[in-house]
Order: C-alpha cells, then sequence, then structure tokens
C-alpha cells in the first residue's frame, strides 16, 4: 500500500498482494449491496477462508443484503471455488452470479463497489494498481454507471446447485 493512513478517504495500492486487504477493507464499509465486477475473481482471494466469512457475515446482517458479480470466465468459479459456492447455496436469494456476454468482454479493470459510499478499483486485470476510496463520488458514480451497463451485458451462466463441486 503506498498510502498507509488508515482513516484516508482514499488509498492508492500497487502490488497484488495488497488486493485481499484492500477488498476486506471496502466490504467492511458495505451495509447493503456489493457489486463485484472482475475477470475471474483469482487475484481478489474470493475462496479464501476469511473472505468468505466476510461475505457470510456481510449477508446475515440483513435479509435485504445483495452480493452481484460479473465476470467474464467462469472457469475459477466452477472449477476452483467451493467455498463461494456453498455460500451461494446458503444465500441464494442474496447472490446474483453472471457472466458477460461477448459484447462486454472488452472492460479489462476490475472494480468492487460498497453501496454508494465506497470504491475499490484496479485499473487493468494485468496491473496490479488500485485505488481505494470513499471521498470520490463522481469516480463512484461512473463505476455504478458500467456495473449496471456490465449487468445488463451479462447474462446468469452458473448456479449455486453447481454439480461437482
Amino acid at each position: 500500500m503506498d498510502n498507509e493512513q488508515p482513516d484516508s478517504p482514499h488509498l492508492n495500492f500497487t502490488a497484488r498482494s495488497d488486493i485481499p486487504a484492500a477488498l476486506d477493507r471496502l466490504m467492511g464499509m458495505a451495509q447493503r449491496t456489493l457489486r463485484v465486477f472482475d475477470y475471474d475473481l483469482a487475484d481478489g482471494g474470493y475462496e479464501r477462508p476469511v473472505r468468505i466469512e466476510r461475505l457470510r457475515q456481510f449477508l446475515r446482517g440483513s435479509r435485504h443484503r445483495r452480493l452481484l458479480i460479473v465476470v467474464h470466465d467462469t472457469r475459477y468459479l466452477t472449477t476452483r471455488s467451493p467455498r463461494l459456492f456453498d455460500l451461494w447455496r446458503q444465500f441464494p436469494e442474496a447472490i446474483e452470479i453472471r457472466c458477460t456476454l461477448p459484447e462486454a468482454k472488452s472492460a479489462s479493470d476490475a472494480f468492487v463497489l460498497a453501496d454508494d459510499r465506497a470504491y475499490w478499483h484496479r485499473h487493468h486485470r494485468d496491473h496490479p494498481a488500485a485505488d481505494l476510496a470513499t471521498d470520490d463520488s463522481a469516480t463512484l458514480r461512473g463505476l455504478l454507471l458500467r456495473f449496471d451497463q456490465l449487468w445488463e451485458a451479462s447474462e446468469p451462466s452458473v448456479g449455486p446447485t453447481l454439480l461437482g463441486l
């Protein structure tokens, strides 16, 4: 992490090893909806027990909470993510995972949005540089709009009862 001030409204990250801590911090801010866009979720530590527990705590907080995920590629999910699928089976009404259609496959960044309060944004999937911000409403609005566009340009492609996991 370049900026180590714990209460800073804007933090910059430069290493892949920073991704899980940044996402944990962001997920702790969410009260209603976590929106995730990623190539395949492999770099974010979504299969780690601590991340699954954090997501479980978030979803247990209210029956109105939602975890919405859009990925380009579901292979990591279907072959390497049994904990995430277990969580999905536990909260099928709260989690939705979609895969982008061909027209949206050109998006090369990744981001997570905590309600309309904060975001983590990795600028390109091949580079670890990312920002975590709570004070940037203009960027957050743009990312919320992009997520909505990606959501519309995606479709459900896997389900919580996928056989083989």
